[in-house]
């Protein structure tokens, strides 16, 4: 009783079968892993938990030997997440404000926004932008983009994410390609309209 509980492999391993029963994965995975393959990143599928914090979902590796590695299960803080700041972004303001006000935003380094005032600036810039980005926020030289999906009257974004050099150098172009896959993914779910057979009198 007096020595509490420690949290060993196996909780890992449920969070990814809890992160990998999700239905929406057989309906976006090829559209992820085509993505995967043509940026060569890794590319991640998540969702906020009820915690508040960023879960992944799916995570396709990138073939490089050099390259941002991850489980499904894993728990990510939203605020210095590029998924993080892609789905805040889906919130009402009000909601968003809850959310952040109830936990704590640690700095992991210079780069990482803390208070309320400057992640609703970057989610507004991001917005015009075209990508949420996380630029080494959370873990240093690693970079990632993100950008929302809504899928079966769900809320879920989508990330590539990598060495932060490598994405750095592309950012615009990986940026399109992502909006292009989360569009494509959205259509695909879309009910496709049946034109009505011809009346025979």
């Amino acid at each position: 009783r007096r020595q509490g509980y420690y949290p060993t492999g196996r909780l890992l391993a449920m969070a990814q079968r809890i992160a990998r029963s999700d239905p929406i994965l057989e309906k976006v995975g090829p559209t992820l892993a085509a993505l995967r393959d043509a940026v060569t990143e890794t590319v991640v599928l998540g969702k906020l938990a009820p915690d508040g914090n960023v879960i992944y979902l799916e995570v396709m590796p990138s073939p490089h030997p050099i390259s941002y590695v991850a489980d499904p299960g894993t728990q990510r803080h939203p605020h210095s997440n590029s998924l993080g700041k892609a789905l805040l972004s889906l919130l009402s303001e009000e909601d968003r404000r809850k959310l952040l006000c109830s936990r704590k935003l640690e700095r992991f380094n210079e780069r990482t926004l803390v208070t309320l005032e400057d992640i609703e600036k970057e989610i507004a810039h991001s917005r015009e932008r075209g990508w949420f980005q996380n630029m080494g926020e959370s873990m240093p030289d690693v970079a990632g983009i993100a950008w929302p999906l809504h899928i079966t009257g769900g809320e879920y974004a989508v990330s590539i994410a990598g060495p932060l050099y490598r994405i750095e150098a592309q950012m615009q172009t990986l940026a399109q390609q992502l909006r292009v896959a989360c569009q494509v993914m959205e259509q695909r779910q879309q009910p496709v309209a049946r034109t009505p057979a011809p009346t025979t009198l």
